[in-house]
């Protein structure tokens, strides 16, 4: 047993922490019919793959935490490697899943997979009643992202949520093989984790990784009259959305009406986001949480005089761009926002004519 005496052993390691996505409500529908073995079965044969491809790899086998487990790699372990043990991981899964467990199910369950938080980082090591532990704020982490990808993706199985520092590192050496898109997300009892930046990147599903924009969506409606649409999409982090439009009814009503987008809105209330709008009278506004004004800008003439506005916007890391007609307008500004979100389009107390809308995801 490690005395407290002894100066500390510091080891650097890949954390990898994966869990069973619905493992409880799976376990509970197994148990309404007497299958529980089945499950436990499952969990037998995972570890049984996890042993093999130990002895293979040479890494870890940190720790069982009752639906998934801890491992632990050297951090000269091949990047490559790493992501393909994953996907085999995910592969395995699967056809344990459908073998033992699915025919024995009797309710509907609609996530499954794993899900895998990593990170790499200092540990300390020590002994304890015999057995090696770990402690560090890595090993919390990596359970912390593992945990917050339910919450940003609908269909979690058989994705990794990481640190974005650690992304850059390994992206050279998983040459292009994976999907990825940015999260932010808040990690729970973990210091200066309120707005944690990550790359979700998908194990199962591999497309190429592209440093230019990808287009997400590109069907706009005819017209909005007074009304709001939010646009179908997954929740972004870095996005431009590009419109081009025209208020019908702009010398009608109140000059002060408006037609809007906001980006990384959660939900109804319009100033959860960051909405930019353009009143009648051409003045173009940028607001954000609680309503706050974040800058305000004069249309040029020219530009108010068009039957069609073409208006483009960008949030890149925590700064908004916006162009008009392709002038520059508002120059890189910093929005207070937070987390990921969706994109909204809104007429206020107006009606609009939409030609055409895209919005694009900022690769990394």
């Amino acid at each position: 047993m490690t005395e407290p005496t002894e100066a500390p052993t510091i080891v650097q390691k890949y954390v990898l922490v994966f869990d069973f996505c619905s493992s409880t409500s799976i376990l509970e529908d197994l148990i309404r019919s007497e299958n529980q073995q089945r499950w436990r079965d499952l969990l037998i044969e995972v570890k049984k793959f996890l042993f093999a491809e130990r002895g293979v790899k040479g890494f870890e086998i940190y720790k069982f935490i009752g639906d998934g487990w801890i491992l632990l790699f050297d951090p000269d372990f091949a990047a490559l490697d790493l992501f393909l043990f994953m996907r085999r991981l995910c592969e395995k899964y699967n056809e344990l899943f459908n073998a033992l467990v699915r025919p024995n199910l009797a309710s509907y369950i609609r996530t499954f997979g794993i899900t895998f938080g990593l990170d790499r980082g200092s540990l300390s090591r020590f002994v304890m009643d015999r057995d090696v532990e770990y402690i560090g704020r890595f090993i919390n982490v990596a359970a912390r992202l593992q945990a917050a990808i339910k919450a940003e993706d609908d269909n979690p199985g058989g994705k990794v949520l990481m640190p974005r520092h650690l992304f850059a590192n390994v992206k050279p050496h998983i040459a292009g093989e994976y999907r990825t898109r940015q999260v932010i997300v808040q990690l729970s009892n973990v210091s200066g984790a309120e707005k944690y930046r990550g790359v979700l990147l998908t194990l199962t599903d591999a497309a190429l990784m592209n440093s230019e924009p990808e287009l997400r969506w590109h069907d706009p409606p005819g017209k909005l009259e007074n009304t709001s649409m939010q646009v179908r999409t997954d929740a972004l982090v870095d996005c431009t959305f590009e419109i081009e439009f025209k208020i019908d009814d702009r010398d009608s009503g109140n000059p002060k009406d408006w037609f809007g987008v906001r980006l990384r809105g959660r939900g109804t209330d319009i100033f959860d986001g960051c909405l930019v709008y353009v009143r009648k009278n051409g003045a173009l506004d940028v607001r954000s949480i609680h309503g706050q004004r974040i800058v305000e800008a004069e249309i040029p003439e020219a530009v108010r005089k068009e039957e069609f506005v073409k208006m483009k916007i960008s949030v890149i890391d925590d700064y908004i761009s916006v162009w008009i007609n392709d002038d520059p307008i508002i120059a890189p500004t910093t929005v207070p926002l937070t987390r990921s979100g969706n994109v909204y389009l809104h007429a206020f107390g107006t009606k609009v004519t939409i030609k055409s809308a895209s919005l694009f995801e900022e690769m990394i």
